[in-house]
């Protein structure tokens, strides 16, 4: 069985990755610039997946840290 590692914050995630999956194969984001995720990013609470250091999942969660959040992004490749 893989072990999978959850971490978070915007420093820990791929943002290549994310991106590419987000211009590439999303049906939300297709052709999004790689600064409007890279700005995104920094301004959400990220949390990914991480199978053997690799990044294999990713969600954010725009939020106010008080008594709002919206989960957006959230994809697992396979």
């Amino acid at each position: 069985m893989l072990e999978v590692t959850i971490k978070t914050s915007k420093e820990n995630m791929d943002v290549n990755m994310i991106h590419r999956f987000l211009t590439e194969d999303s049906y939300w984001a297709k052709d999004i610039s790689f600064e409007l995720v890279d700005h995104s990013l920094a301004h959400s609470f990220c949390i990914g997946a991480f199978v053997t250091g690799k990044q294999i999942g990713f969600g954010r969660v725009i939020t106010d840290y008080y008594t709002f959040g919206w989960f957006a992004d959230f994809f697992c490749i396979t």
